[in-house]
């Protein structure tokens, strides 16, 4: 199985792993040699602007769908 390149930008985050660029950037920080700390501070920095790319992307699952477990077209009735 061939794998693709990422095509929306939520994809790319998840891809990405801002989370894991963000750990690997503090620790890259904390060595004391200046080349470690430049690439910490860019990862820390790209990790941000991902993160924030996947918060304001706007792919939000629809609420009622999540809320009614994903069964597809099917009513379901509640007794009160």
């Amino acid at each position: 199985m061939a794998r693709t390149m990422p095509q929306t930008a939520q994809e790319w985050v998840a891809w990405l792993s801002p989370g894991m660029m963000i750990l690997v950037g503090a620790v890259l920080f904390f060595i004391p040699a200046p080349p470690t700390s430049l690439v910490g501070i860019v990862l820390i920095i790209a990790g941000a602007v991902l993160w924030l790319v996947d918060y304001f992307s706007g792919d939000e699952p629809d609420e009622r769908e999540t809320m009614r477990g994903g069964m597809e077209g099917e009513d379901v009735e509640v007794d009160v």
